[in-house]
């Protein structure tokens, strides 16, 4: 039996990998969280950035739903990567972040995406539970992910159109 007073801090390794079908498209979702403290809160910062292709629409504003663990998890502010954009985030229930990104009026520059990262979502872990990742998630109550074109035709995840969450590495 191993001497738990050689490892005073770890405890053991979590590694996990998620991936979802939603609507027909696919989203990945992947973490690797390291080692966990013996008995000590854990306070993990990772960012997040949300990878959007268009299929050659040329986007105005888009919704994304992400779905979170609140007893565990903190969202910061959520801001755009792409110029001529405004975000708004509303907490649609404990639990569920809704994020709406709206192109900016007189914006002339078409917003075509393809595999674009448009948003970025810091996120604190906090606590000894098993990190669970935020996901995108398809519908919560009355409210979806979609994005929305210029002719105003509302686009749902599906093969060639794709709302990604990536962890970017710090």
């Amino acid at each position: 039996m191993e001497d738990k007073q050689k490892h005073p801090f770890f405890s053991r390794p979590i590694v996990w990998i998620i991936a979802m079908l939603v609507v027909a498209g696919v989203i990945f979702l992947s973490s690797n969280s390291g080692l966990v403290p013996n008995g000590e809160p854990r306070r993990q910062s990772r960012t997040y950035q949300v990878v959007l292709t268009s299929n050659n629409s040329d986007i105005v504003g888009y919704d994304v739903l992400l779905q979170y663990n609140p007893a565990t998890t903190k969202i910061g502010t959520v801001t755009s990567l792409v110029d001529g954009f405004e975000v708004v985030q509303k907490k649609a229930d404990e639990g569920v972040l809704a994020v709406t990104s709206i192109k900016l009026p007189g914006e002339k520059e078409g917003s075509i995406f393809s595999n674009t990262p448009t948003l970025e979502v810091p996120v604190v872990y906090e606590g000894n539970e098993q990190i669970r990742d935020i996901e995108v998630i398809a519908r919560y109550e009355k409210n979806s992910t979609k994005m929305v074109d210029s002719k105003l035709n509302i686009l749902y995840q599906s093969k060639d159109v794709k709302i990604l969450l990536e962890r970017q590495d710090q």
